[in-house]
């Protein structure tokens, strides 16, 4: 006689293999499961991304290499309101969706990746403004400038173009980050996606809601 353990299991395990088997029928229909993102309607340079990328190739080998040590930073939280979420979508397609006034407080997190190596985060309540950015690459800062003395190698941390990684007050430390041995490489505007740590968030990073 089957106790109601094993009639769970048998169900969960039947459930999940009709799961893989709707996966594997739309995959042959050309759909991928993938992140839905806001919509950015032509505002890509398409010729600076294009340039951008290459360099970002060329960073990405020398780190390969063992020249320099190379990080991606990103910011992400979780608030009330509908997520973006993942959905199916034609292989490269993406899907997207208009943005939507936020509500309520937000927890965020700015995180740095070093993919296969370290992965370093502060959280507060509301968003990193420029100052509680600036305190964060203050102690990136420090632990490149130990790295440096180490090993003779720069760091260089990957990120977007927001208003706090740019504003005046973040521009008055890039010299004294330069001199520990910390860079900044800028994506071009409106083009996350090329950012490594973006695909990191959904694998328990931190989910962004």
């Amino acid at each position: 006689m089957m106790n109601d353990g094993d009639w769970r299991q048998k169900t969960l395990l039947k459930a999940y293999r009709v799961l893989l088997a709707n996966f594997a029928a739309l995959e042959k229909k050309g759909f991928v499961w993938k992140r839905t993102r806001h919509a950015q309607r032509g505002r890509q340079n398409l010729e600076t991304k294009a340039i951008k990328q290459a360099d970002l190739a060329l960073l990405q080998q020398a780190c390969v290499d063992g020249h320099l040590e190379l990080k991606y930073l990103d910011e992400s939280g979780c608030c009330l309101e509908s997520p973006v979420s993942y959905s199916y979508s034609r292989i490269n397609q993406q899907k997207c969706l208009d943005q939507v006034k936020f509500y309520g407080d937000r927890i965020s997190i700015l995180g740095v990746w070093q993919p296969d190596k370290s992965f370093e985060y502060a959280l507060v309540q509301g968003s990193f403004n420029k100052e509680r950015y600036v305190r964060v690459m203050n102690t990136i800062a420090d632990k490149s400038e130990q790295t440096l003395k180490q090993t003779g190698r720069i760091t260089v941390i990957v990120q977007d173009n927001g208003p706090a990684h740019t504003s005046h007050f973040a521009r008055g430390h890039w010299q004294q980050w330069q001199s520990q041995g910390l860079y900044l490489f800028f994506l071009p505007q409106y083009s996350s996606e090329i950012n490594l740590i973006e695909a990191q968030w959904h694998l328990g990073i931190c989910p962004r809601c």
